[in-house]
């Protein structure tokens, strides 16, 4: 998975791939126009995709929030993000 995020970092950071402009435009437009306006709203959001990870066992969805030393760490039970989950957090509106 480390080869994903190196990609997406450097996709994001360099800023000599046409997409991101495709990205900041629509990031721009997404946070101006309220949907992250909420301060909850983004720990909604990983509760929602905690919620869609999940694999019905016996032992229910699980949630852990760790707050503390400038982080906040974020687990639950349910499937670990895959390569299209990873680009798709990085890439806001698409």
């Amino acid at each position: 998975m480390n080869h994903v995020i190196n990609r997406i970092y450097k996709r994001t950071t360099e800023y000599s791939h046409a997409p991101q402009a495709t990205t900041i435009a629509n990031s721009l437009e997404l946070l101006s126009s309220g949907i992250y306006t909420e301060e909850e709203r983004f720990v909604f959001e990983l509760l929602q995709n905690a919620v869609d990870s999940y694999e019905e066992t016996s032992a229910g969805l699980k949630v852990k929030i760790i707050v503390g030393s400038g982080q906040l760490i974020f687990m639950h039970n349910g499937s670990p993000f895959s390569e299209r989950d990873l680009e798709g957090l990085c890439d806001i509106g698409n």
